[in-house]
């Protein structure tokens, strides 16, 4: 059988009505919680570093033209080849390419 702890073995103090915790106001931190934790405050980083709005890319080099091109030409010439497979035959080419500005002496 369970018993209720009289008033007295509360040290007088009389239990908070019902509707106190059904109703109660909300505080200030729950109108106005905490922002979420970033990315700087979760790993101890600094903030991601992020270009300019609408800033120019360099400009492509010859070996990235050259690689882009070759890979699209083998693709179509020999579709079986992994893309790893093309990567480096394209890139073996590029040593006697006349892309090449080493070439161009």
């Amino acid at each position: 059988m369970h018993h209720r702890r009289s008033t007295e073995a509360r040290g007088g103090r009389q239990p908070p009505p019902l509707s106190s915790f059904l109703f109660r106001s909300t505080t200030t931190f729950e109108k106005n919680p905490p922002p979420p934790p970033t990315r700087t405050t979760l790993f101890n980083m600094p903030p991601k570093k992020t270009g300019a709005a609408g800033a120019k890319k360099g400009k492509t080099s010859a070996y990235n033209k050259y690689m882009k091109d070759q890979l699209a030409v083998l693709k179509t010439e020999k579709p079986s080849l992994s893309h790893k497979e093309r990567f480096k035959l394209a890139a073996t080419s590029w040593a006697s390419s006349k892309d090449n500005p080493k070439n161009k002496a």
